[in-house]
């Protein structure tokens, strides 16, 4: 049996061929695996701070009471837990149809709160219109809009229709902010084109807030923190502009986000 000669030549390609192979293995995760690159990460927030207020403090609609006896009351308390009241359903029937459906319209992005508030009509055009607060009143002209506006969270509270009822406002810093009111609604029943998106909004919140969700009779005033919310407008003809919300960080408008369909950290 002859035995196989090795020359330099037959060595410097054996070489040649494992420093290739080296070098392959070397970009082997780069080339199969790209989403396992590292992207950029924003540091971790850090839970929001908040006091709890009372509940008298906080000026609320006459409409607000008005609840459908057939949708099972949610209690913020209950040993159930935050996902129960993440997954309650809408109980209220003031506009309910317009409250729990999201607007067709496309979505326009606003890069401030003072400038979202000018191209809104105006509160005494809006009240002209008698818009019916009957269950089945859904979404006038003037409301077809989607909207995404970056913001501060002033004060939250939870309603007794299972909506989370936020204040939101614009840079603290300003010296003079202007307040806005936007709505992460109840759910609407499951069959709802919509029910995963605004599913998906009341999850949103448990996120930001690490899951520390208010509820209760009373409020919660924040540290102001800032946040992009998404949604469709809605014109709360349940109450006077300027009526609803705690102390001086009412709004001057009854316009709202209701529903919100996306509440995000920025």
């Amino acid at each position: 049996m002859k035995t196989p000669q090795v020359t330099h030549e037959s060595t410097g390609l054996l070489s040649s061929r494992r420093a290739a192979f080296a070098l392959v293995l070397a970009l082997l995760p780069g080339l199969l695996l790209p989403s396992c690159r590292t992207a950029d990460v924003l540091a971790p927030r850090s839970k929001p701070a908040h006091t709890v207020k009372p509940a008298e403090d906080w000026t609320r609609s006459s409409d607000e009471g008005q609840l459908d006896p057939f949708v099972p009351r949610v209690n913020p308390l209950g040993a159930a837990g935050n996902q129960t009241k993440i997954e309650a359903a809408f109980a209220g029937t003031a506009r309910k149809a317009a409250k729990i459906s999201i607007s067709s319209a496309p979505m326009q992005t606003f890069n401030s709160l003072h400038t979202f508030l000018n191209s809104l009509p105006d509160d005494q055009d809006m009240i002209a219109m008698g818009i019916p607060k009957s269950a089945t009143s859904g979404r006038v002209a003037e409301e077809e809009r989607n909207v995404s506006i970056p913001v501060w969270v002033y004060a939250i509270k939870w309603e007794e229709d299972h909506d989370w009822h936020i204040i939101v406002g614009s840079d603290p810093d300003d010296g003079n902010p202007v307040y806005f009111n936007v709505e992460i609604s109840g759910l609407p029943p499951k069959s709802s084109v919509d029910y995963n998106t605004l599913l998906g909004a009341r999850q949103d919140l448990a996120d930001v807030l690490d899951n520390d969700l208010p509820g209760g009779s009373g409020y919660w005033a924040y540290e102001p923190f800032p946040v992009r919310v998404k949604g469709s407008l809605f014109y709360d003809v349940s109450h006077a502009p300027g009526v609803v919300g705690p102390g001086s960080l009412k709004p001057d408008t009854a316009w709202e986000i209701h529903p919100v369909t996306d509440f995000a950290w920025r």
